[in-house]
């Protein structure tokens, strides 16, 4: 099973395939975007599919380099982020919970830096999200 729920490569999900599979977790999925649209524009959205393991995911991108990846779920959603050596740096000295620092630092290090998801499904997810493009962004 794809990380996405929209596992098809032959179509790319639209808004209300969002809506459905998003359920009541859609509002935060707007929320973010509309977060990151505010505080970091222009962005620049991207749909893609990158086969069968991972299914169709949103990217981000702030000044061309990809912020994270929004993966749809069924009621929730992933954000991934990749860290690199000064943003794992930050984020150490930031006041983020326990668990996140945890899958951060458990994160296996690649050249790009650190690859770890957050699942987003209630209010306190969303705002650690948020907590986190700003360290990514600004390191």
């Amino acid at each position: 099973m794809a990380v996405s729920i929209f596992d098809s490569k032959q179509r790319q999900p639209n808004d209300f395939d969002v809506s459905e599979a998003l359920g009541k977790s859609r509002r935060f999925w707007d929320e973010l975007r509309e977060y990151v649209g505010a505080s970091f524009s222009p962005i620049t959205e991207e749909w893609k599919s990158y086969g069968e393991k991972s299914g169709w995911t949103m990217s981000m991108k702030y000044d061309g380099h990809t912020m994270f990846y929004l993966y749809p779920s069924k009621g929730y959603f992933l954000v991934l982020f990749v860290f690199d050596k000064n943003a794992v740096a930050v984020a150490e000295k930031s006041s983020l919970p326990p668990n996140i620092m945890n899958k951060i630092r458990d994160a296996r290090p690649y050249a790009e830096g650190r690859s770890f998801n957050i699942e987003v499904r209630v209010t306190s997810d969303l705002e650690i999200v948020k907590k986190l493009i700003d360290i990514k962004v600004k390191n």
